[in-house]
């Protein structure tokens, strides 16, 4: 399984949000809204990718960079 590198966030420009689980086996793409990582807390809309890369490639084409 090839690993897709993620854009930066199009709202902050956080050069690093995270693939994360909904926690039911579905996955979403994370702006880190940590003080240390300096996001702002978005996220893929729907919160329901069947894999990480379908993820991935959602957050990657609403980017527009």
């Amino acid at each position: 399984m090839t690993t897709q590198t993620l854009k930066p966030c199009p709202f902050c420009g956080n050069t690093a949000p995270v693939i994360r689980s909904n926690g039911i086996g579905d996955y979403y793409v994370y702006c880190d809204d940590d003080e240390e990582v300096g996001g702002c807390g978005a996220h893929t809309s729907d919160r329901r990718a069947e894999q990480k890369s379908i993820a991935a490639k959602r957050w990657n084409q609403r980017t527009g960079n």
